[in-house]
This record gives structure tokens, C-alpha cells and sequence, in this order.
């Protein structure tokens, strides 16, 4: 088993439209990985160098990845799934981090910018700016980025 494994959608969805018509696909993320792309470091890449194979990627985050939704009680809940879809002009990512709770299930969406020619620490630092009061995307950021450059790593520059 590889470390971003392709999921097989008919078999755990077998009524849901095929990767061609949606232009989503799935991945499962390993154990191993999940738990090292919250470090993974950006320094050196830019904006430019991640993008996504399709125009959404849904990645079913396993618990070892440590991504966590709290509610509006304070309570913190096991992220299970990610959706990441990428917009241009301007081009941004729009996140969906969704976990089950004692309720059912609850999702956040987070969008960041991704301009031209930008390091991605600098594009993380102008959310942080932007992000409400209290709450850290980083986490978040840094393992979704960290997923998509595991799953395509952008050409050398040699």
C-alpha cells in the first residue's frame, strides 16, 4: 500500500457519479503519512508548485493525522474527511473539514488565497491575518498542502 492510496468510490459509493463527471477524486491518506504532514515544511515552495490533480480532492483523514472541528461548546471532535476544490481568477482553495459528532456530523470551510508567485509560508501568514479571532488554520493548511505535494510533487527545477 502506497502512502496516498486512491480510494475505490463505487465500492464504498456506488450510486454517486463516476470521477469524470464531478472532476472529484479520493484518497485514503496512510497512518504513517498523515501523522508527519502537519510538520511538513513550506518553506522553498510556492503557491505556484501545488495544485490539485482534479478540480476536487477528497482525502479521508485517518485520526493519526491529529486535524480536529470544535463545536460550539468547546468540544473537540476527530476529523474523518477533506475536501479540498480548487478556484481560479482568483485562484483559491476552498476547505472542507468534516468530522462526526455527538449530533452527526459537522464541517467547517476555510478559503485561502493562493496568488501567483507567492511562498506558501507568506500566503499562510496573510489568512492568518484574515482568519477570525482565536482560530488557528494552520494545522490544517500545512496538512492539506503537505498531502498535495505528497500526491503531486511539483517538477524539479534543475
Amino acid at each position: 500500500m502506497g502512502l496516498l492510496e486512491p480510494m475505490d468510490a463505487e465500492e464504498e459509493y456506488p450510486d454517486a457519479p463516476t470521477t469524470e463527471a464531478t472532476g472529484q477524486t479520493s484518497h485514503t491518506v496512510a497512518p504513517a503519512l498523515a501523522a508527519s504532514l502537519r510538520d511538513t515544511e513550506l518553506h522553498g515552495y510556492t503557491c505556484d508548485d501545488v495544485r490539485l490533480p482534479v478540480r476536487a480532492l477528497h482525502l479521508v483523514v485517518p485520526p493519526d493525522a491529529g486535524l480536529e472541528l470544535p463545536d460550539d461548546d468547546g468540544v473537540r471532535w476527530t476529523a474523518t474527511d477533506l475536501l479540498i476544490v480548487e478556484e481560479s481568477d482568483p485562484r483559491v482553495w476552498r476547505l472542507c473539514l468534516e468530522a462526526p459528532t455527538g449530533e452527526g456530523r459537522s464541517a467547517h470551510v476555510v478559503t485561502m488565497a493562493l496568488p501567483p508567485r507567492t511562498a506558501l509560508d507568506v500566503a499562510m501568514a496573510q489568512h492568518a491575518k484574515k482568519a477570525a479571532r482565536g482560530a488557528d488554520w494552520r494545522p490544517l493548511w500545512t496538512w492539506a498542502l503537505g498531502a498535495v505535494l505528497s500526491l503531486t510533487p511539483p517538477a524539479s527545477q534543475a
